[in-house]
């Protein structure tokens, strides 16, 4: 895949495709090498916490991520706690946008 093969990518907006979680899940695992990103905008794309596993994986190796988008999918729960653990070490991470994923009050607390 391109993605994988281009380490200097900086800005990734893929909203509004309806990748689903299989085609996140490509879409993160081509993000393995891409450690200098600055956003990352996932948003409506019908993204489950089946595909929060990979996405939090790549962003546990991108520390220096200010914007992530993953706004209006269907993360649940489950998924916006994985996402967010993914995020623990990202200190520069001025904004995450979490909107409309069904994510419970239980959840925010450990988000």
């Amino acid at each position: 895949a391109v993605l994988s093969h281009n380490i200097n990518l900086q800005e990734l907006y893929i909203a509004n495709n309806n990748l689903q979680a299989a085609g996140a899940i490509k879409i993160a695992n081509g993000l393995e090498n891409a450690s200098n990103l600055t956003v990352i905008d996932f948003s409506n794309n019908n993204i489950n916490e089946e595909a929060a596993v990979d996405i939090a994986a790549i962003l546990s190796h991108n520390i220096n991520l200010p914007w992530l988008y993953i706004a209006d999918n269907n993360l649940q729960a489950a998924g916006a706690i994985t996402i967010a653990k993914g995020l623990e070490n990202a200190s520069n991470l001025t904004v995450i946008d979490f909107f409309n994923n069904n994510i419970s009050e239980e959840a925010a607390v450990d988000i």
